[in-house]
């Protein structure tokens, strides 16, 4: 998977806006194409083992992504911004899908566990973004469980 979030993501950029970064399972493979990464947990104990990564460009915040991704979304607003997001199983908060179509950025890569959820929240997406392409994965096999990887860009 982390190959896949890697050949998702742009080769470089500015920031990096990670929601749900865990323990920086994806952060680690992608960090250095950015100057800055900003990724977000509300869990303790996983930060803790992201900070184990020791990479120095990596903002790591123990928070809310609902309220943490709106406020960074509007303050760089219009600027060279990629957002990876990897939701429970609950998909995306409405305070964050609505900040995502207010301030949306060039580039979304969302990684989803349950593909009802992911259709409820490309409902909200395809508003300002273009769906490029979706790769389902089977890690659970002989359950209902599917991870998608979705890449979405935003209109012109």
């Amino acid at each position: 998977m982390r190959g896949l979030i890697a050949a998702a993501l742009p080769t470089q950029g500015g920031t990096l806006l990670e929601g749900y970064c865990g323990g920086g399972f994806f952060t680690e493979v992608v960090a250095g194409r950015f100057r800055r990464v900003i990724a977000v947990d509300n869990d303790p104990r996983t930060l803790r083992d992201a900070h184990r990564l020791k990479l120095t460009n990596v903002e790591w915040r123990d928070a809310d992504v609902a309220y943490v991704l709106p406020d960074e979304l509007r303050e760089n607003a219009g600027k060279d911004v990629v957002v990876l997001l990897d939701p429970p199983r609950e998909g995306l908060p409405v305070r964050l899908a609505e900040a995502l179509c207010i301030d949306p950025v060039a580039h979304l890569t969302y990684v989803s566990c349950d593909p009802a959820t992911l259709a409820r929240d490309a409902r909200m997406l395809t508003k300002p973004y273009e769906l490029i392409s979706v790769q389902p994965i089977d890690l659970f096999s002989r359950t209902a469980q599917i991870e998608c990887i979705s890449v979405w860009q935003r209109k012109n």
